[in-house]
Order: C-alpha cells, then structure tokens, then sequence
C-alpha cells in the first residue's frame, strides 16, 4: 500500500504545474551551444544582391564539416547529378546559391541538438515536422510577398521551444507530456498549463539568442497567433499543412483550425492548395534524407 501512495504521489507530482521564470527560460537558452559563426554571416547575406558563388564557397570552405556535407548533398540521388560533385563552386552551381545556404543555415541548427540528449524525445519526428513545416513555408511564401528563404528558415525553426524544454527542461518536459495525455489537449495548451509559457515564446527568446534577424524571431513567436504579419501567417499555415499531411511528430496533434479569411490571403484555391501539399510531400522524403542521415 505504502509503494502505491508513493507512485501515485509521483505521477501527481510529475503532471503538477511548475512554472518557468523568465530568467529560468534565458539561462536555459544560454546553456545551449552557440550556432558555428558562418551561420550569422549567412544570414547577413539573404538580403544582398551581390552575394555569389565565391563568397558563398569561402564562407563554407571554412568548415570542413559543412564542406564535407554540402558535397554528399550535391551528389545524392536527390538532385540526380550525373557527373561527381568534388568542389564548393561546382557543388553551388548545381545547386544554386539559396539551396545551399539555406541546408548550410537548417544542418548547422539541427546539430546543435544531439539526438542522445534526451532519449525520451523523438528527435527524427521533430526534425521531419520542421522540414515539412519549413519546405511547405517556403513554397507559400511568394503567395504573400515573403521572402522565400527567411519563411524556410522560419519554419525550420517554429517548434524549436520544444526542443529546448526536451533538451534543457526534461523533467518539465516529461511533465508537459503526462499532462498532455491525462487531459487529451494539445501541446500548447499542455505547455501552458504546466509551465506557464509555450514553445512560441522559448523559441523565440533561442532566436533571438542566437542573433537571427527580427523578422524570423517574429515568426517563430506567432505561428499560432500570426495576426496581420504576412511572416507570421506564412509559418501558421505551413504548420497546418505540415500536420495536415501527417509528417513526423504532427501525426499526434490534430490539425490547427485556420480561418478561411487567412487562406483566402494566399490567393490559393483548394486545386492550388492540393497541389501545393503534394509538392511538399514529394520534397519531404529527399530532404529528410540529406538533413537527418
């Protein structure tokens, strides 16, 4: 009797809210290892006109990490290149200058996050979300006038509040999940509810931490609140097709409710946003491939 009282204590204690201070949230997003200096001078660069193909293979070359990787990627299958990728610029050329800064910028996040750190945590089902949500995103994008490149970017990082309560909060983590399952509601609302704060906010402050630009803070903080922020509402409506389709960890959260006011925005029509949805698919299997190998 006396080991039954004492697990249910601990179930009751482990679902029991326990909220992060702000100051909690900032130290934990501090712990975490800062993103490898080519990333900022990468995003520098999104908005020149004037980057090229040897500004790009200098800044890559540096790490041979990224070089090794961004090679590998010009060779796969996915690309269908038929002659062998041995140098940066080749490797730029095939691929284009946006495609590989932008897989250079999503590697370089995605290894700051070991997958051992939390053997609770389905790393490859989060990653494969972020992919689904960030190449829906970037296919969005020119509907409402945002630049491509930040919207993938954007939606890379969306859900990253929940890698880092996994990764730097994994009692309160644990806690979210158990609360999640006993009330059947969603994450936000589970994060809410036992932490007094959510994943849009977390991510948002390790955003803002890393130093990228305002409007990809801005866009982590509200994709489920984007209110008249074109960035915003790209991010939202790519999340809810990424959950849509099923993909990753999506498959156990229900599809957000989007106002028809903020599809209609898009311009798509439901042939548009069909074929929309099959792209990503068809995209997903090969990116996940390059990004989670």
């Amino acid at each position: 009797m006396t080991a039954l009282v004492k697990s249910i204590a601990q179930i009751e204690q482990s679902t029991a809210p326990c909220p992060l201070l702000p100051t909690e949230i900032i130290d934990g997003v501090r712990d975490l290892p800062s993103l490898p200096g080519i990333v900022f001078e990468l995003l520098e660069t999104i908005d020149a006109p004037d980057a090229g193909i040897r500004l790009l293979a200098n800044m890559v070359s540096r790490d041979q990490a990224l070089t090794a990787k961004t090679l590998r990627i010009a060779n796969s299958p996915f690309y269908g290149v038929s002659a062998r990728v041995s140098t940066l610029p080749q490797a730029i050329t095939i691929l284009g200058f946006s495609t590989v800064r932008t897989l250079v910028i999503a590697a370089s996040v995605m290894g700051n996050f070991p997958n051992h750190a939390n053997p609770a945590f389905d790393f490859s089902g989060f990653w494969q979300h972020a992919i689904a949500t960030a190449i829906s995103a970037r296919m969005m994008a020119p509907h409402l006038q945002v630049v491509p490149e930040t919207a993938f970017i954007s939606g890379l990082l969306h859900d990253i509040g929940q890698l880092v309560l996994a990764v730097r909060f994994t009692p309160v983590h644990a806690g979210v999940m158990a609360w999640r399952t006993e009330h059947d509601c969603s994450m936000l609302e589970a994060e809410r509810a036992v932490t007094g704060t959510d994943h849009t906010e977390i991510g948002a402050a390790l955003a803002a931490h890393w130093l990228f630009p305002q409007a990809i803070i801005d866009g982590v903080a509200r994709h489920h609140a984007p209110a008249t922020d074109d960035l915003g509402l790209v991010i939202c409506l790519a999340n809810s097709v990424a959950h849509a389709l099923g993909l990753g960890l999506a498959a156990d959260e229900p599809t957000p409710v989007i106002a028809a006011s903020d599809w209609a925005r898009t311009g798509l029509d439901a042939a548009g946003l069909e074929r929309l949805m099959l792209a990503v698919e068809k995209e997903h299997e090969g990116i996940c491939k390059l990004l989670l190998a």
